[in-house]
């Protein structure tokens, strides 16, 4: 049995599916699955265990290859992204519309505090490759803020900025001091004032708007004490697209193992497109909150994309994160995607399944 390590981010895909599903599939192939141990979070950033696969946000793989190891991970998939994401305010509040965020409080995590900064309070390029993810990924919130304001016909200098802690701008002492490197453990009561200081800020007064997104931002929005101001997950050019990649080395040693890999997770996304209770309960289990959350976070119809893919249109979706990236110092320029993926396993698993 060939052992291998996974971690995923709270997104979905067809890999939580077969994970959590198909283990006979990948027995069958000599394949068997660990959660990435704690104390090697600082790989879910750098993709530098020799037999790893990752499933989870562009950003993390974007840098690495990008800016701090390229040619450390492969491409092989990409599942577009389109859940809820933007600014939740009291349900109360009087706020009706971006437009009336002028002058109002708006929570911001550390990270995107950095980016709008401009990086000038941060040596970027000499942190270590947990804070300097973490410093990517706050352009998610500051895209989500800067889009939002535009909205309204705001920028920036129309509101005050307080700091807030998010659940997932985490430490790498918090990674590994997880039970597990997965979403349910590492992002926990997200949806709480008092798991979640973005929620007590509101609630307390401190600021008068925060951040959330996908399935947590819809658990929040189901327990009824905060609302979606405007939602940005309609609009096209604030979808993602999650990545999935595996260790090079893998890849160029042992294609037969990626291969099974990816034939059973084809597998498991054609299986999802019918099955979509079943699909809802292995995500909620994943991330840890309600299966009603589920497909109002990811997006109706959700379980039905799951099947990787590598076609134009995801390779471009792919490229608004970079330019946001680009546009931000955070990569000296956009990764070569052509360069990076590895088509041939995804295409030799499609085929098999036409």
């Amino acid at each position: 049995m060939f052992e291998l390590y996974y971690s995923n981010c709270p997104v979905p895909s067809a890999f939580v599916v077969a994970i959590r599903a198909f283990e006979k599939e990948f027995a069958a192939r000599g394949v068997r699955f660990s959660v990435l141990p704690s104390e090697h979070s600082t790989t879910h950033f750098s993709g530098d265990l020799p037999a790893y696969f990752r499933f989870g946000g562009e950003i993390p793989p974007l840098v690495t290859q990008g800016l701090r190891a390229p040619g450390t991970t492969r491409l092989i998939g990409l599942t577009p992204l389109r859940g809820i994401q933007g600014y939740f305010v009291r349900a109360d509040s009087a706020l009706r519309s971006p437009a009336d965020l002028k002058g109002k409080r708006v929570g911001i995590a550390y990270n995107a505090r950095h980016l709008v900064n401009a990086l000038g309070d941060v040596d970027y390029l000499g942190l270590h490759p947990w804070d300097q993810t973490m410093c990517a990924l706050g352009t998610w919130e500051l895209r989500a803020l800067l889009h939002t304001l535009a909205l309204g016909g705001l920028r920036l200098s129309d509101v005050e900025l307080v700091d807030v802690r998010t659940p997932w701008s985490l430490s790498l002492a918090d990674a590994q001091a997880a039970a597990a490197h997965s979403p349910k453990h590492l992002f926990r009561d997200t949806a709480s004032r008092e798991g979640n200081d973005q929620i007590a800020a509101v609630l307390d007064g401190r600021c008068d708007a925060i951040f959330s997104f996908l399935a947590y931002g819809a658990e929040i929005e189901r327990r009824g004490q905060l609302r979606l101001l405007a939602d940005l997950g309609e609009r096209r050019e604030d979808d993602y697209v999650s990545a999935f990649t595996v260790s090079a080395g893998l890849a160029k040693d042992r294609p037969d193992i990626v291969q099974a890999v990816m034939d059973v997770c084809v597998m498991a996304g054609e299986w999802a497109k019918t099955h979509p209770d079943e699909v809802c309960a292995i995500m909620a289990e994943n991330l840890g909150v309600s299966p009603q959350s589920v497909p109002r976070g990811y997006g109706e119809g959700f379980h039905t994309t799951l099947v990787p893919r590598l076609d134009d249109d995801a390779v471009r979706l792919l490229g608004q994160t970079q330019r946001f990236l680009v546009d931000n110092g955070l990569m000296p320029a956009p990764v070569d995607v052509g360069a990076w993926a590895d088509r041939r396993f995804l295409n030799q698993s499609l085929a098999a399944t036409a």
